[in-house]
């Protein structure tokens, strides 16, 4: 047996002698950890962040709104995102059934698709983009918008260093 009657270990150590060695190595570890291991600094390099957003499925009036606006804010936290360079609009395209029972893309009457092309100053690192209010830009995020005049939905779909 491993453990003999006196709950020794082969007959020298006790187990309650085991568990406490454990738990003086883990605090020694945790100690370690808190106050002598290295922290990696990621630096950060200032520059001008440019990037695309997409809304889909909206009205000329939407579009337009947008081409007017300069400055574009996070309706939810109410943060800046950056400053509108361009908009560029294409018809917003649907599936339709056919009576026949074939889907096709058709053009859907009067809304449209519109790519927003925004700048904001920001930083950049091995964590990803985020603006001067620290708000973080990856593409793939939804958020919804507020301008001047237009409040919109869509996704960014491209963040890159603004030359």
């Amino acid at each position: 047996m491993l453990i003999n009657k006196e709950g020794k270990l082969f007959g020298k150590v006790s187990i309650i002698d085991i568990f406490a060695l454990l738990l003086v190595i883990v605090m020694a570890l945790g100690i370690y950890m808190k106050f002598f291991r290295t922290v990696e600094t990621t630096t950060v390099e200032n520059c001008t962040i440019e990037y695309e957003f997409k809304v889909t499925d909206v009205r000329m009036y939407s579009v337009t709104a947008l081409q007017q606006s300069e400055k574009i804010f996070d309706e939810k936290t109410k943060e800046y995102m950056g400053e509108i360079v361009n908009v560029e609009y294409s018809p917003s395209v649907q599936k339709a059934e056919l009576a026949d029972g074939r889907v096709v893309m058709t053009e859907a009457p009067d809304k449209y698709d519109a790519v927003v092309t925004i700048r904001v100053k920001g930083g950049v690192n091995s964590a990803g983009y985020f603006t001067e209010e620290n708000k973080a830009i990856c593409a793939g995020s939804k958020c919804i918008t507020k301008t001047k005049f237009a409040k919109t939905e869509g996704e960014i779909i491209s963040v890159k260093k603004a030359d």
